[in-house]
């Protein structure tokens, strides 16, 4: 599979956010479980 054209930079873009929403929901949940707050 090559991510050429218009789709590959969508789904490339796409696993970017994915990926990057994912980290910072693991570091708040950490965050919470270190500090006991909640954040929103």
């Amino acid at each position: 599979m090559s991510a050429k054209g218009p789709i590959g930079k969508l789904l490339g873009l796409f696993l970017c956010v994915v990926l990057i929403r994912f980290i910072l929901r693991s570091i708040m949940a950490t965050s919470q479980l270190v500090t006991g707050q909640r954040f929103v």
